[in-house]
């Protein structure tokens, strides 16, 4: 799970999630009941969808997006999930796990029409994944990501360890844009 927090002395924390793929290691019930039913804070993933009977409240706990006021700013933040998580964890067969670009693609059109100018991909796919999307998806302004746990530094390296690129890694988008891309390092 990779969590956003937005902290502004005028306004009270904002606490936002995108799932992992380790959250579907005990199955949807497994994460349904001791997480979802019990967080007070929007849990994310625009690419998750329910295919059977059994998952179908998924969208009472999930959602694809949530938008936040930043000043006057309407901010989106939109949620992802690796498509690859049926293969590295247990989700079960109930729920499938759509390509990242398309449907963070679809949730940023959607913001668009809501007004939202300022759009933020939080998720947890890979660095790779991360890029593809910044490269892909028209609209994004960041990326937020997890799973790789890519080093990126600008700088001296505070180790031995060698980043992957600049913190944060610029990425061109196919419009022409530079998306800043992050990642969660552990």
């Amino acid at each position: 799970m990779f969590i956003f927090r937005k902290f502004d002395q005028k306004q009270p924390v904002t606490a936002i999630a995108a799932l992992g793929n380790h959250e579907f290691d005990n199955g949807w019930n497994g994460l349904l009941d001791p997480l979802l039913k019990n967080v007070n804070f929007s849990i994310l993933s625009a690419n998750i969808k329910s295919k059977a009977p059994n998952t179908t409240n998924i969208s009472q706990y999930v959602f694809p997006y949530k938008i936040i006021k930043v000043g006057s700013e309407k901010v989106g933040i939109i949620g992802y999930t690796t498509k690859e998580t049926p293969v590295l964890s247990n989700p079960g067969p109930g729920l499938e796990f759509k390509d990242e670009v398309e449907e963070l693609q679809d949730q940023a059109n959607k913001l668009t029409t809501l007004g939202v100018n300022k759009i933020i991909a939080l998720g947890h796919s890979g660095f790779k994944e991360d890029q593809r999307i910044a490269q892909k998806v028209k609209g994004i302004d960041v990326v937020i990501g997890g799973h790789t746990n890519t080093f990126l530094y600008t700088g001296n390296p505070p180790s031995n360890e060698v980043p992957a690129g600049n913190y944060p890694f610029m990425q061109l988008s196919d419009d022409g844009r530079k998306v800043p891309v992050v990642q969660a390092y552990a």
